[in-house]
């Protein structure tokens, strides 16, 4: 099992690298659903961070797996509309 460090240092990672190579999810990031308790009722656990991490780290994946989809149907985008640029 994972320490709590361990965790957030792998959040960190995970946040870098979506900043690097997809900086337009940045915004999404911190409308992510995950629930930060109260510091009067429970302390943050492993199993909070944990969960954030599998939020993020699917927000992450998804995104990944649509843009190489879409990168792969891209030729046949330009074949359907010739002469006309094709927008990300």
């Amino acid at each position: 099992m994972k320490t709590k460090e361990t965790i957030q240092a792998d959040i960190l990672s995970l946040t870098m690298k979506i900043e690097k190579e997809y900086p337009e999810l940045s915004k999404y990031i911190i409308e992510m659903p995950h629930k930060i308790p109260t510091m009067n009722t429970v302390q943050i656990g492993t199993k909070n961070f944990e969960d954030y991490y599998n939020s993020l780290f699917n927000l992450y994946t998804e995104y990944a797996n649509s843009q190489a989809t879409k990168m792969a149907n891209g030729n046949q985008d330009l074949k359907a509309f010739p002469g006309y640029p094709i927008y990300p």
